[in-house]
């Protein structure tokens, strides 16, 4: 086990979370299985997948442990982003939006690598109408003013377009988990 001085904060997000249906998972029960792979300091946040701890792994090593703890131990094949606080807090400052537009209706989209070449100009140059997308690697970030829910920016589209996975969170959510995660710094 590794001393205290050698272990940092981080944020995993995983990806396709929901309380209820296919990716189902019990916090709890995640937490169990983050703790018993060997984490410290584990909490979760909301019923979608947020995960905050402590590691003195690095973040491609914590991206491998956790998706197989999570596969072999709840039965669930998911996405994992690992992120540090660094990297959240770069996030949210870095919002191209003005600041006009309500910061409730931004949405983080980050991408598990850089899309191939020419995916990313043409889905840029799409008309969405009062929705609006911009990118700032690794980051897509989306304004959706009205229903997220019936916006055509959802992660199966931006997937589909990109040939890219990712994660979407909003402000509310991603500040929350870095102030967790500072905590522990």
């Amino acid at each position: 086990m590794a001393s205290q001085a050698n272990m940092h904060p981080y944020i995993i997000l995983l990806r396709g979370i929901m309380p209820t249906g296919k990716n189902k998972i019990v916090m709890a029960d995640l937490k169990k299985a983050v703790e018993n792979a060997g984490f410290s300091n584990v909490s979760t946040y909301r019923n979608t997948g947020n995960i905050i701890c402590t590691s003195h792994l690095d973040s491609s090593e914590i991206q491998q442990l956790i998706h197989q703890t999570i596969l072999t131990k709840l039965g669930v094949d998911v996405e994992v982003f690992v992120k540090t606080p660094e990297e959240i807090r770069h996030a949210l400052n870095s919002n191209p939006f003005p600041e006009s537009y309500p910061i409730s209706r931004v949405f983080y989209n980050f991408l598990q690598q850089q899309p191939p070449e020419g995916h990313l100009t043409q889905l840029l140059q799409m008309d969405f109408g009062e929705d609006e997308i911009k990118h700032q690697h690794p980051i897509l970030y989306s304004f959706i003013p009205v229903d997220a829910s019936k916006s055509k920016l959802n992660n199966a589209f931006l997937e589909k377009q990109t040939g890219v996975r990712m994660t979407a969170r909003n402000f509310n959510t991603l500040s929350a988990l870095l102030e967790k995660a500072e905590k522990l710094d």
